[in-house]
């Protein structure tokens, strides 16, 4: 399972509508994973979430933020959502080779990990 599946899973509904009616009748979360992971493209619901935020860094123009924008607000809706992607503050910040809890949320430590970890004054 990857992030790379996830922007892999998000860029086949964005251009295979055949694939998109598949997802349109699934009823749940696990249904949609399962229907992707048949399609060979594995991942979780927060990779997924992590892709739509790296796509948006990435995207070209308006349009591309739109596009990507409705994409994930109809994948939530089929999945119900659920957990945010805790780099998405991240992507705001220039400072991604310097920033420390930037790497340990790659890492794949959650936010309220790295607080435990940050020394008491």
């Amino acid at each position: 399972m990857s992030i790379l599946n996830a922007k892999k899973f998000i860029l086949k509904c964005k251009y295979d509508s055949l694939f998109r009616k598949q997802l349109y009748k699934c009823t749940s979360k696990q249904e949609v994973l399962c229907t992707a992971k048949k399609k060979g493209i594995d991942f979780t619901n927060p990779e997924a979430m992590h892709a739509f935020t790296e796509l948006k860094a990435v995207a070209q123009n308006e349009d591309d933020l739109d596009e990507i924008a409705e994409l994930k607000m109809w994948y939530e809706m089929q999945t119900g959502g659920e957990e945010s992607d805790p780099l998405s503050i991240c992507y705001a910040c220039s400072v991604h080779d310097t920033c420390t809890n930037y790497r340990k949320l790659l890492s794949g430590k959650t936010p309220e990990e790295i607080k435990q970890e940050e020394p008491k004054l």
